[in-house]
């Protein structure tokens, strides 16, 4: 199987290959390397080549479902959309009365227990906001202000509950730290040890802020 790919030549000795979240295939090798050797390392990687393309075709897939209005992200999962006579969320499906009452659907469903959860979380942290509310925003996911007040993106409903509570735990230490210092990744990393993975796996959600309405 032939591969378009893009090659970057360069002074290093070996050759690899990686393929992006948009399925552009790069290979790096040294400036030497011909095509034929190129294309002949790529075959005795075609298996993983095309793992990868599958399944970077089927997450953009969903991405397109859910630009569509067709599925959303409801805690981690992809769940249809079905028009339906009342704002419902099940394990199966998200029930709307109107396509635009996905927010409606979602507070009503996790505002009481999220609030719960920062509650727990502000004990826990013994880091005390003065107000916390759910808002919209197309570009973050929270916001804590110089008063200790706290707004969170009704999105976070959408994220797995590991990157919701890392989403939380992230505002409540900006009421000690109203910056992105040393000491402020220590202290969020006191109350989530693997905050740096739930950063990184956030970022694969970093398209549903911009399209929520």
């Amino acid at each position: 199987m032939k591969f378009d790919y893009t090659v970057k030549r360069s002074a290093r000795k070996s050759i690899s290959v990686s393929v992006s979240s948009d399925n552009k295939i790069i290979v790096r090798c040294p400036y030497g390397m011909s095509d034929n050797q190129i294309n002949g390392f790529l075959q005795t990687k075609s298996g993983w080549i095309n793992r990868h393309l599958n399944n970077n075709s089927e997450r953009l897939e969903e991405i397109n479902c859910i630009r569509r209005g067709e599925k959303t992200y409801v805690n981690g999962k992809i769940l249809p959309i079905i028009i339906s006579s009342e704002n419902k969320i099940t394990e199966s499906a998200v029930y709307l009365a109107k396509s635009n009452n996905l927010r409606k659907a979602l507070e009503n469903a996790f505002c009481e227990s999220f609030y719960i959860e920062v509650n727990n979380l502000a004990r826990e942290t013994n880091l005390y906001p003065a107000k916390v509310q759910i808002k919209k925003y197309k570009s973050r996911w929270g916001c804590c202000n110089q008063k200790r007040e706290i707004s969170f993106n009704y999105a976070l409903f959408m994220v797995s509950p590991e990157l919701r509570r890392y989403v939380i735990i992230h505002e409540l230490c900006h009421i000690k730290f109203m910056n992105h210092s040393k000491n402020f990744w220590a202290l969020v990393q006191k109350y989530d040890a693997d905050y740096k993975l739930h950063r990184k796996q956030l970022k694969n959600f970093n398209f549903i802020p911009s399209l929520i309405t």
